[in-house]
């Protein structure tokens, strides 16, 4: 059987394709827990997953890889102005909380496991929740997000996520072009320089 797991090196990215967000769990078990070494090359090469459309990848992170992005001004300022621009539909440097409804919605922060929600909110408490975090982001309560609140804010949330996972490493369901992401490419790229 050994001879038969080839580095990780050797192997094309995996793609796995899940209509379902339970799969994911079955999909990672059956992995043979019997070879450490294939289940080591499972998750040390890209692992891509698509959720609906949301393009997903499986990757290794920790607290500093998270940290050191956001130390990296110009990694982080660059993904936080890209950020910025695709939200801001209209130009006008100022997001409204109808272009971050979207953004808001799509962190999911009432989820509990891969994409399924165990206790359904009320349409009126989720817009309470995403009016909320809107707030958080408009600092100068002046009712827009300018770029300088929102890159204030993500930098607060973000290390917010590096405190949370400290510094052992997760294996962690990131979505591809987010910052969690940017992250761990910044830190690859680092590595293989």
């Amino acid at each position: 059987m050994e001879s038969r797991v080839r580095s990780c090196e050797e192997s094309p990215p995996l793609l796995v394709y899940i209509t379902n967000p339970q799969q994911l769990p079955l999909i990672l078990q059956s992995i043979p827990s019997s070879s450490s070494r294939a289940l080591d090359c499972f998750f040390n090469r890209q692992v891509r997953v698509c959720l609906g459309k949301a393009k997903m990848s499986v990757e290794i992170l920790d607290g500093s890889t998270i940290r050191e992005f956001v130390e990296d001004e110009g990694a982080f300022n660059g993904s936080v102005e890209e950020r910025f621009a695709t939200l801001d539909m209209d130009r006008d440097g100022r997001l409204t909380y109808s272009e971050m409804a979207r953004e808001l919605m799509s962190l999911r922060v009432r989820e509990i496991h891969f994409g399924v929600d165990e206790a359904w909110p009320s349409r009126d408490e989720l817009l309470q929740l995403h009016l909320g975090l809107f707030r958080r982001f408009d600092r100068d309560g002046n009712g827009t997000v300018e770029l300088e609140e929102f890159r204030a804010e993500m930098r607060e949330v973000m290390m917010a996520v590096a405190g949370g996972l400290g510094f052992l490493p997760v294996q962690m369901v990131v979505e591809e072009g987010s910052f969690l992401k940017r992250a761990v490419e910044r830190e690859t790229a680092k590595h293989v320089a």
